[in-house]
């Protein structure tokens, strides 16, 4: 299979690096790999053995490795443990990937400025950071801390993402996809859709019938029709609900 394929060569260099840097499937790079499968759709693929495990023993162990420091965890292994996890919550919908994730990033709070800012030209460890904190807050409903992206170095070589995440925190322009799961048999079709929509930050919500709505879509959800819908917000305004997939990405891509 293609996908087969895709990841074959990214498998063979993580298991290479955790060799080399005593890392495990917590470290750094196995969960951005994970991430980054999730992100590319694989959830809807049928090869979601490639990242369950490393999801399920995230959610259930102690991310990081063992350094000659003698630290553990990292601060870019707790990042990227969380980014993970809350990648995972937008694909499953369950709430304990979203509180793991959280109580991770309580750990990392104030570590920013301890965090070493030029590691490598692709994501330094504060660039990590500054994205899973961002990340946290938004699912909490709370403003992010614009002064994060202050203390980004100042060589652009090292700021990796984060002038764009910055520019988009800065706007507001983040868009939060609501997918709400009424049992219609809907609801797979519009969250694959809002996955394989391009967004440049867009964090997905998926809500089963027993959980709570968000307060930011909960009046709009309630006068709605009883059947699987999904809403996009940016800054402080939602989207009507949408009901079909490509509703669903035509507003997601106007969103920005």
């Amino acid at each position: 299979m293609p996908e087969e394929v895709a990841i074959d060569e990214p498998r063979k260099r993580i298991e290479t690096l955790r060799e080399e840097r005593d890392g495990n499937e917590y470290s750094n790079a196995e969960c951005l790999m994970a991430y980054s499968l999730i992100d590319a759709g694989f959830p809807f693929s049928g090869l979601r053995g490639h990242y369950e495990p490393i999801v399920n023993k995230v959610v259930n162990g102690r991310p990081g490795r063992t350094l000659t420091s003698g630290r553990e965890p990292l601060p870019e292994d707790l990042a990227s443990s969380s980014l993970l996890l809350f990648k995972a919550f937008s694909a499953r919908g369950n709430r304990r990937l979203l509180e793991a994730g959280i109580r991770l990033v309580q750990e990392l709070e104030g570590l920013v400025e301890s965090t070493n800012s030029s590691d490598n030209p692709n994501e330094s460890p504060r660039s990590l950071v500054v994205k899973v904190l961002t990340t946290s807050r938004i699912h909490q409903g709370l403003e992010p801390d614009q002064s994060w992206f202050e203390l980004m170095p100042f060589e652009p070589t090292f700021r990796a993402g984060l002038i764009g995440l910055g520019a988009l925190v800065a706007k507001r322009a983040w868009a939060h996809v609501v997918v709400i799961n009424e049992g219609d048999g809907a609801f797979e079709a519009l969250l694959r859709s809002a996955f394989l929509t391009y967004h440049p930050f867009k964090l997905i919500e998926p809500v089963r019938q027993t959980e709570e709505v968000p307060k930011s879509v909960r009046e709009m959800a309630r006068y709605a029709e009883r059947k699987s819908k999904a809403f996009v917000c940016t800054g402080k305004s939602c989207s009507t609900p949408l009901y079909t997939p490509n509703a669903l990405a035509r507003t997601l891509l106007m969103a920005r």
